[in-house]
């Protein structure tokens, strides 16, 4: 369980850091929020509730694959934060 909670983290902090130090437009656009709190939601989910409601019992994991999950995890949760918190440029017709 600790080891799942380490790996999925980054995908969590950094789209939460990301908030703050993102461009304020951005994150003005309602699109972007909605994209990034269902991301965000995702990642509560991953991180913080799925290890201890269905992990029961579950088979050990290596250090290995728990780096290479955290590594994974930097990459994907900055690279999708990092867009959403700055570059993209959704219009409210979007959503329909």
């Amino acid at each position: 369980r600790i080891g799942w909670i380490v790996q999925e983290s980054p995908a969590l902090i950094l789209p939460i850091s990301n908030v703050y130090v993102g461009d304020k437009a951005a994150m003005q656009r309602s699109v972007n929020q909605v994209l990034l709190a269902f991301y965000i939601v995702h990642y509560v989910n991953r991180t913080l509730i799925y290890p201890f409601s269905v992990m029961r019992g579950s088979k050990p994991t290596t250090t290995f694959v728990v780096f290479l999950a955290f590594v994974y995890n930097i990459i994907n949760g900055q690279i999708q934060s990092r867009y959403l918190t700055r570059y993209a440029e959704y219009e409210e017709s979007w959503f329909i």
